[in-house]
């Protein structure tokens, strides 16, 4: 008798490499995409992270860049705490930039 095969396997198969790597490109796309519609000044309805005065950046989902979030941080603050929906999810002290 031989085994029966199995539909679900821990192991990465070659299309599914292929699979991630259409998307990562697709990714990386659509970020050159928007970058470029947002110089030329077209609306693109991209939420960014959004600085209070406070010291918090509010982040609106957990895959925004790093960069991203450091751009929303003015120069001068020392201390930041990063919140996602008015949960903290981090607190970063931040050497002077000049």
């Amino acid at each position: 008798m031989s085994k029966p095969k199995t539909e679900c396997s821990s192991v990465a198969t070659p299309d599914s490499y292929k699979l991630d790597e259409v998307v990562a490109r697709a990714r990386r796309i659509e970020t050159r995409l928007t970058s470029f519609l947002e110089a030329q000044g077209h609306e693109t309805n991209v939420k960014r992270p959004i600085w209070d005065a406070r010291g918090i950046v509010d982040v609106p989902s957990l895959r925004t860049s790093v960069e991203d979030i450091l751009g929303a941080i003015p120069r001068g603050a020392a201390f930041v705490t990063l919140t996602h929906h008015g949960a903290v999810i981090a607190r970063l002290e931040l050497p002077k930039r000049e």
